[in-house]
């Protein structure tokens, strides 16, 4: 008890005490990600009219990991290609055709433990690069990631370069990125 109240006079003798809230910078119009998710294949994005696209392995679907969790991870992948890219201390559009996975990045929380730990994820990389999102919902008609996120991908001449580095937690059911040289990439 008395280590205790130490701790806390220390503490409160300290110059800043608590959370330092910023205000976000203003919107980035030149900036926009899609992305999506489909169960016949897999995660798409599009960043600037270049695309990235992960295949779902397998036997993916099963402990929490249905088409909500495909579509949060989605968001994952798409921060983690702004940080690839050197993005940092931006406030960006993200475009999603999933309303539960706009409602959950809206309310910072999600009903199943696998939607929340990509989410918990996509907090973290905020906070770290400093990179604020404003998630939108369009109809999926809208939505240009739809054909990569089936498999049916655009030229190689826009495939992104710089992909990022699959997170370990996700391996066991996402596979490597496309790349330039997959002879799956056909122009739609």
């Amino acid at each position: 008890m008395e280590e205790d109240l130490r701790w806390w006079l220390n503490q409160l003798q300290l110059e800043f005490l608590g959370l330092q809230i910023t205000q976000p910078p203003p919107l980035d119009e030149s900036t926009v990600l899609y992305v999506d998710a489909s169960t016949s294949w897999g995660i798409g994005l599009i960043l600037n009219n270049r695309w990235l696209a992960w295949e779902l392995k397998p036997h993916w679907a099963g402990e929490g990991c249905h088409i909500g969790w495909a579509e949060m991870v989605a968001v994952e992948l798409a921060l983690l290609t702004l940080i690839t890219s050197h993005v940092n201390n931006t406030h960006i559009r993200i475009l999603s055709d999933n309303q539960g996975v706009v409602g959950a990045l809206k309310a910072g929380y999600s009903h199943g433990p696998a939607q929340n730990a990509s989410l918990c994820c996509i907090v973290a990389l905020m906070q770290e690069h400093s990179i604020w999102i404003t998630v939108e919902w369009l109809p999926s008609a809208s939505n240009l990631t739809d054909e990569p996120s089936r498999g049916l991908f655009p030229s190689r001449d826009t495939l992104h370069p710089r992909p990022p580095k699959l997170p370990k937690e996700l391996s066991p059911y996402i596979c490597k990125p496309v790349d330039f040289h997959d002879p799956c990439i056909t122009t739609i």
